[in-house]
């Protein structure tokens, strides 16, 4: 059974693959906490290249008490907008809307960095749209980070451990590697990156609103 922290509000998610994209997926009450469960254990059954996959017929039998956003840039919405494909990307977000309503959100990730330049100009893509097609399709923007490590200083470490994993050489410029960026930052952090787009945190914080306490 869950202990009580009553300064605490743990939020219960996952990011699935859907198909090949990726989808967030957070439970907001128990039910949702069920339906995450009975997902994740249908993705596990269907493994391709190594990685859990879930249909969308799956997403759809189990979408109660889920919140569901579109992800990184390595989701549906914005693979099709990176792909200058505006019409799948309305396709993709009205479907999504249709099954989750107000539950649904588009997500914008921006890591301004040094390191790994190839990312940001494409989360810079992704974001003017994604308030576009937002804005045009009713459908709110969270304001979003990735986060592999706690802290900043803790990048160095983690990007050894991927070097470790990966068995790519420390020079090597076409190697995977993150940004450097994907820590928990604070608020006032993500405050300076969604200058021109407050709303967006405040719907990050919606989000976290909605969520109820429960207990597992």
């Amino acid at each position: 059974m869950a202990q009580d922290y009553p300064d605490v509000k743990p939020i219960a998610g996952c990011e699935v693959y859907q198909g090949r994209y990726h989808l967030i997926l957070l439970a907001k009450n128990l039910t949702g906490y069920c339906n995450l469960k009975a997902i994740v254990d249908t993705g596990w059954k269907k493994i391709h290249k190594g990685r859990p996959r879930v249909s969308r017929e799956t997403i759809a039998e189990h979408s109660e008490g889920l919140i569901c956003t579109s992800a990184c840039i390595g989701g549906e919405v914005a693979q099709a907008i990176l792909a200058d494909d505006l019409e799948a990307a309305e396709k993709a977000i009205k479907w999504y809307k249709n099954l989750f309503g107000d539950d649904f959100y588009l997500e914008v990730d921006l890591h301004p960095n040094e390191v790994e330049k190839r990312i940001y100009p494409l989360q810079q893509t992704v974001a003017k749209w994604m308030f576009i097609l937002g804005h045009k399709m009713k459908v709110k923007v969270i304001a979003a980070n990735d986060v592999h490590f706690l802290r900043r200083e803790d990048a160095e470490l983690h990007d050894r451990m991927l070097l470790a994993k990966t068995g790519a050489a420390p020079d090597d410029t076409n190697r995977f590697r993150y940004t450097g960026e994907e820590y928990l930052k604070s608020y006032e952090e993500m405050e300076m990156m969604f200058l021109n787009h407050p709303e967006a945190l405040e719907n990050t914080m919606e989000v976290f609103d909605k969520v109820e306490r429960y207990k597992i």
